[in-house]
């Protein structure tokens, strides 16, 4: 009887737990469905009907939001999504663009597109109707905030500010870091993050399928539809057409849906089917490869590296489905005839570029980074050379010498190293407190598996920043992205 009773509750369990992942699975379904409706219901909106129907369909996702109870974590996906600008739509920013998210102009208060208002809903409503967590790992950011209007603000003021214009728009896009907050106090728990993960990842094959349009016909497909257009880069070394993968902003939707895939890598119960964070993983490497941006390479495989190290599993059978995924996706294009021999050679010229250049110890062959070496860290260290511990703050002389393509020195050049000391402190917290927490979990996997994707994530941007491309500068969509690596610290320690 003991031995039957035994049996039973086995049973049980196992159709409980059957029926949890079928539950996540159809929510996922359903939340994929609902995502597709919006994101074509907005392309429609933005570039077929236009007029008074766009102004009021973006309102739509912002009054759902509000009155939502149980699917915050879905329309922080749809405006991270939107905000991030997939294969260039929703690209326009331009005031008189034809093409654009909508601009509310309200009189004396400014102007403000749909994604302004989101982040002020969604701070309203952390304040009023979000869980009681408080930022215990991410405190720092008060203080950082307290420096930046003590300190920043009056350097600004003193350097001098020609356009306040661009000064207004980069106040602005602080006030985005209040994302942060309402991202921990709206995001209930752990399997939030991974929903938030499941709505975003698909856009990767977006991103991916405009890459192969634009080798194969030398344009970016949302030009079919935006009179406007968007430029194609090309190759620096020769100067063929570039499968750019957006490296302004489609890039951070990119890094994050590799950290989601190691987020549910080898998880049955996280999983849709065993193998689809495999398929993820080897399709960002696939994108950023094929873009030739060999720094972003790098930092990919960096972030499957540190993952494999800190999770303490056997991942040798993981990284060979990885890479056989990766080579079923590599020769199914080549069959499609949609990836060219021509694109895998000019990708791999830059790279080349970088062999040679360490082969002959000689850097300045490296055609963009002698750029960097000669122009861009020069002018940066120029400016920072005028208040080295205070910065000189959002001024014209802070504008003039900024470069997207360096990323440190930005924040010396704008906090000075007293702030930007602490900005590397807060870093490391965050940093710290995700390797300790995986080491504290032994009975909770999912948080564990988290906390071991958001560290190897940050060391990879880690790598990124310290080398070529600013994470951390003011615009919307890098603060959105930190706040997620950042806030997901206080979620887990407090759910």
């Amino acid at each position: 009887m003991v031995v039957m009773a035994n049996i039973a509750t086995q049973i049980s369990i196992s159709g409980t737990a059957l029926s949890q992942d079928n539950t996540l699975k159809r929510e996922v379904l359903f939340d994929f469905l609902l995502m597709t409706g919006m994101f074509l219901g907005s392309f429609a909106s933005v570039y077929l009907i236009g007029g008074v129907f766009n102004y009021i369909y973006f309102l739509i996702p912002l009054l759902l939001f509000w009155r939502t109870e149980k699917k915050d974590y879905f329309w922080f996906a749809y405006f991270f999504v939107i905000m991030t600008q997939p294969a260039f739509f929703f690209a326009q920013k331009d005031a008189n663009a034809i093409c654009r998210v909508p601009l509310y102009k309200l009189g004396p208060l400014g102007s403000f597109v749909s994604e302004d208002l989101f982040m002020i809903i969604a701070t309203v409503k952390a304040f009023l109707k979000g869980k009681e967590r408080k930022l215990k790992i991410n405190n720092p950011l008060v203080y950082i905030g307290i420096y930046f209007m003590l300190v920043s603000i009056p350097m600004t003021l003193f350097f001098g500010v020609e356009d306040f214009h661009a000064i207004l728009n980069s106040m602005r896009s602080v006030i985005y870091y209040f994302l942060l907050f309402a991202f921990v106090r709206l995001m209930k728990d752990e399997e939030d993050l991974i929903k938030f993960g499941y709505i975003i990842s698909p856009y990767i094959f977006l991103i991916i399928f405009n890459q192969f349009y634009v080798l194969n016909f030398g344009k970016q497909f949302i030009d079919n539809y935006d009179p406007q257009g968007w430029s194609v880069l090309s190759n620096s070394v020769t100067g063929a057409v570039r499968a750019d993968m957006g490296f302004q902003f489609g890039i951070i939707l990119i890094l994050y849906v590799m950290i989601f895939s190691l987020q549910i890598k080898g998880f049955k119960k996280y999983e849709l089917f065993n193998g689809f964070s495999d398929i993820l993983t080897a399709a960002v490497i696939l994108s950023i490869f094929i873009s030739a941006t060999r720094m972003f390479t790098v930092v990919s495989i960096l972030m499957v590296a540190v993952y494999t190290l800190l999770s303490e599993k056997k991942q040798i059978g993981r990284l060979l489905k990885i890479a056989g995924a990766g080579a079923v996706l590599f020769f199914l294009l080549q069959y499609a005839d949609v990836l060219k021999d021509d694109a895998i050679k000019n990708a791999m010229s830059r790279f080349n570029v970088v062999f040679q250049a360490v082969e002959e110890d000689d850097v300045y062959q490296t055609d963009t980074f002698q750029a960097r070496l000669e122009d861009d860290y020069p002018r940066v260290f120029d400016e920072i050379s005028k208040s080295p511990f205070l910065g000189v703050g959002l001024s014209t002389e802070f504008y003039d010498a900024y470069s997207n393509d360096i990323g440190w020195p930005n924040t010396v050049m704008l906090l000075g190293i007293v702030g930007a000391g602490m900005f590397f402190f807060y870093y490391a917290k965050v940093v710290f407190f995700y390797l300790s927490y995986r080491k504290n979990l032994k009975n909770d996997e999912l948080k564990r598996n988290i906390a071991c994707a958001f560290a190897a994530g940050l060391a990879g941007l880690f790598l990124g920043y310290m080398t070529t491309y600013d994470f951390f500068g003011f615009y919307p969509h890098k603060i959105f992205f930190i706040s997620v690596l950042f806030g997901t610290t206080d979620i887990l320690r407090q759910s």
